[in-house]
């Protein structure tokens, strides 16, 4: 594991939304794709909490946008949306379970967009504290020649980014 920040964090830094002086509890990002990658990182965070530790936990799953090859004559960009939210639930059941077993609450989500912007998006518009996300251990030839989605998240987000190995 290896903690991984924005450096834009501490200057200049504007106020998110609902960020509030009086609010002691975290808003923590858990984007989950059903990796083991993933769960590592869901693992984390509740370690990192320990007993009676509290969190505003946000779980999101992000699925690829609406292409125009997604969609025909037969099949309608309803039927793409619903089965798109419907493997977004599946990728984030294991992570749910994980959270319920430990008693701790969660917000989950499924949306539909690009991984990295989407998730930076997200933490920005629920005033998130901080991400927690696993990483796919690519290689690093294989994040210079295509990036990684958490690379991309630690460039895009306004917030800290831990990433789980």
């Amino acid at each position: 594991m290896y903690y991984a920040a924005n450096p834009l964090h501490e200057a200049g830094k504007r106020p998110r939304a609902g960020a509030s002086a009086e609010r002691t509890i975290d808003k923590v990002l858990l984007p989950v794709d059903g990796s083991v990658g993933a769960l590592r990182a869901v693992a984390h965070l509740i370690a990192s909490l320990g007993q009676g530790g509290r969190a505003e936990i946000h779980l999101l799953n992000v699925q690829p946008p609406l292409m125009s090859g997604d969609v025909g004559r037969t099949v309608t960009a309803e039927v793409v949306r619903r089965l798109r939210r419907t493997d977004g639930a599946k990728a984030l059941e294991r992570a749910r379970e994980l959270l319920e077993r430990r008693g701790l609450r969660y917000r989950a989500s499924v949306v539909l967009g690009s991984p990295a912007e989407t998730i930076a998006r997200y933490a920005d518009d629920h005033g998130i504290d901080r991400i927690v996300m696993g990483t796919r251990g690519m290689s690093a030839l294989g994040n210079l020649l295509l990036g990684s989605v958490a690379a991309r998240v630690v460039r895009a987000a306004d917030v800290p980014v831990t990433l789980v190995k």
